[in-house]
């Protein structure tokens, strides 16, 4: 973690990354605005690959430390969203398929506990939860706590070439005459 350049927009990215190395499966990552919710003008809904994955930031403290930096503790909701025809339920014809959601929950976690970067500190799973969406669509969100150091407030110093320095071109001075009487004898043995 780096103390001086974070970024939870960089984070965004970092963890982005982190999720499409480490579970291939996942087809599309992007911020959370209610994708799963939008359709266009037609009624259709918006296109995005599945299974994809969104993510939510959001600050619970913001504490101040000094000169402009900030220590932000934040939760990084991670939505799984996957389409399915399939059922859970027990006996199922393909209840296999359909709890494989299940399995990339898993690998999202094992990906990201303990997950940390340039731009965020180690991340804790913190919640689980079932998102209201569709029909069809099967959305868990497991929530990252983790902590960011802000320094984006901090006053930012340019250096600049001095000019060199000039001292005044003074003949010097001359010094006084050594007094030719000692202000004290030593008397001799």
């Amino acid at each position: 973690m780096n103390n001086d350049l974070q970024d939870w927009g960089l984070a965004y990215q970092e963890i982005a990354t982190l999720i499409t190395t480490k579970v291939p499966t996942i087809k599309h990552v992007d911020l959370y605005w209610g994708q799963d919710q939008a359709v266009d003008e037609d009624g259709n809904w918006l296109p995005f690959p599945a299974p994809a994955v969104f993510l939510d930031f959001n600050a619970l403290s913001i504490e101040d430390l000094a000169e402009g930096r900030q220590l932000i503790t934040m939760d990084v909701g991670v939505k799984l969203y996957r389409e399915t025809l399939s059922d859970t339920h027990k006996g199922s014809g393909n209840q296999a398929a359909a709890l494989a959601f299940i399995g990339l929950m898993r690998q999202l976690h094992a990906a990201l506990h303990g997950a940390k970067g340039t731009h965020f500190g180690p991340m804790s799973r913190v919640a689980l939860s079932r998102v209201d969406t569709q029909a069809y669509v099967q959305m868990y969100d497991q929530v990252y706590r983790t902590v960011m150091l802000d320094y984006g407030a901090t006053a930012t110093y340019q250096e600049e070439d001095a000019p060199p320095l000039e001292l005044p071109q003074t003949p010097p001075a001359a010094a006084p005459a050594p007094d030719p009487q000692p202000l004290f004898r030593i008397p001799a043995p």
